[in-house]
């Protein structure tokens, strides 16, 4: 499995998604369409982000604003880059760009991994963290999922 096949976000938190919205994320799609078999590629701290993202962006799919042509809206991938939230849809307007914008915004002071207050961090591998997991850097050809996964063990290990 290469490094980007791999879903950082835990596939149970993933499945919500795809439960509440089943036509907007389409995990076994075709990737030449969608980037979501790929999956979520974030850590768990921004679950509640996206969450409520969606949750902003259900009146504007289901009514006819983003539900006219040929394509139904579908989100076509979400994932972290350059310590932030980063949300791609097929279709928008302005209120749904700035609903996107605003959780993007969010995400940059608020913890990847475990969804506390966060700084956005790092020169080369820029990320944002709170101060207790600040340290956390990939190991030797590790890759990011490689890395989540770490520091769910060393997090669960401290309990």
């Amino acid at each position: 499995m290469t490094e980007r096949q791999q879903t950082i976000m835990r596939k149970e938190l993933e499945q919500k998604f795809v439960e509440r919205w089943p036509t907007w994320f389409e995990i076994g799609g075709d990737p030449r369409h969608t980037l979501m078999p790929y999956g979520f590629e974030f850590g768990d701290g921004w679950y509640d982000i996206v969450w409520q993202l969606c949750e902003g962006l259900e009146p504007f799919v289901t009514g006819a604003t983003l539900n006219t042509g040929d394509a139904p809206f579908i989100v076509v991938q979400v994932k972290e880059k350059l310590g932030g939230l980063h949300f791609y849809t097929n279709k928008s307007n302005e209120a749904v760009l700035h609903l996107i914008a605003a959780a993007e915004q969010q995400s940059l002071v608020t913890c990847e991994i475990c969804g506390q207050p966060g700084t956005t961090q790092g020169k080369y591998w820029i990320r944002t963290r709170c101060e207790a997991h600040a340290n956390v850097k990939p190991g030797p050809g590790m890759s990011k999922a490689e890395m989540i996964e770490e520091i769910r063990l060393l997090d669960s290990n401290a309990n």
